[in-house]
């Protein structure tokens, strides 16, 4: 039970760092498929009537606009463990503006426009690559990702217009961390440690807490976990036993693998309940 529930802890931190910008989109319209896709039957059919381009952006805005009030009464909708979708609005013609809310992130880390850079990219990837989203790119929808931390700090205002997911598609932007360059990497890692250390402690489980999550120079995650034992008491496997479920957690995770990839360390160490160290176990690409 302590190696699950430890582990479970482990992998919802890990999922924080690339949840949060990871094809989004797509949750979305997996989410609300059924109507989403009926509205867009009808758009199409009544562009194929219209032809005059004032009156088909007339069109289309209405139909997102009835589209957002279907998914505003279902709001605040939690999209996964951090994601939390709050509201959606039409702005101008065409022009589709999410509303986000992440937890576990400082956002006072960023700017708008780092937040922009190290995102966009596999937002607009995603849009591209989706084929299910190919009737919203022929009517030139333009989608507008606004987030913000749990405190209500404007972190993120991403906006993706026909030009973004028209131009050619760039395979390296799939992940998000292989669109990031080694500064973005280290302030995203930065961020998520931050925003997980203003969560702490954490019970894990009747015997587990996690004391205290940093970012270390200039690629490593380093998470501190206490246990209610004496390390004399403590089954002589522990440490060959953990980072087994750790590595077994991880693997086929392909954003985590991104991450490892990368060139990321994830650093555990875990102390009895007098502070004394049981062990520290460092997960690296090299584990798989």
């Amino acid at each position: 039970m302590l190696f699950q529930d430890v582990n479970y802890c482990t992998n919802f931190i890990l999922y924080i760092e690339w949840s949060f910008t990871n094809n989004l989109n797509i949750d979305f319209m997996k989410t609300h498929r059924q109507s989403f896709f009926i509205l867009l039957v009808s758009l199409i059919t009544l562009l194929s009537l219209t032809h005059c381009k004032d009156a088909k952006d007339t069109v289309v805005t209405k139909l997102l606009e009835a589209e957002a009030k279907k998914l505003n009464e279902q709001c605040p909708i939690q999209l996964d463990q951090v994601t939390r979708l709050d509201s959606c609005k039409v702005e101008d013609k065409m022009r589709f503006v999410t509303y986000v809310t992440i937890s576990f992130i400082d956002g006072a880390m960023f700017s708008l426009d780092d937040f922009t850079r190290m995102t966009k990219p596999s937002l607009v990837y995603a849009i591209q690559a989706n084929k299910e989203m190919e009737l919203v790119r022929k009517a030139g929808v333009v989608f507008v990702y606004s987030y913000r931390d749990e405190s209500g700090k404007l972190f993120g205002n991403v906006e993706i217009t026909p030009d973004d997911y028209n131009a050619e598609v760039n395979e390296e932007n799939k992940e998000l961390v292989s669109s990031m360059g080694e500064e973005d990497l280290g302030l995203l890692l930065k961020s998520t440690a931050a925003g997980v250390q203003q969560a702490l402690p954490m019970s894990i489980d009747e015997i587990t807490t996690l004391q205290n999550c940093s970012f270390v120079s200039p690629k490593t995650l380093f998470y501190e976990y206490t246990l209610s034992m004496k390390k004399s008491d403590i089954d002589s496997n522990f440490t060959s036993n953990m980072k087994k479920e750790l590595v077994n957690g991880v693997r086929g995770d392909r954003d985590i693998m991104s991450m490892l990839d990368a060139g990321v360390i994830f650093s555990y160490k875990y102390n009895d309940q007098d502070g004394v160290e049981i062990c520290t176990i460092n997960i690296t690409k090299d584990d798989f």
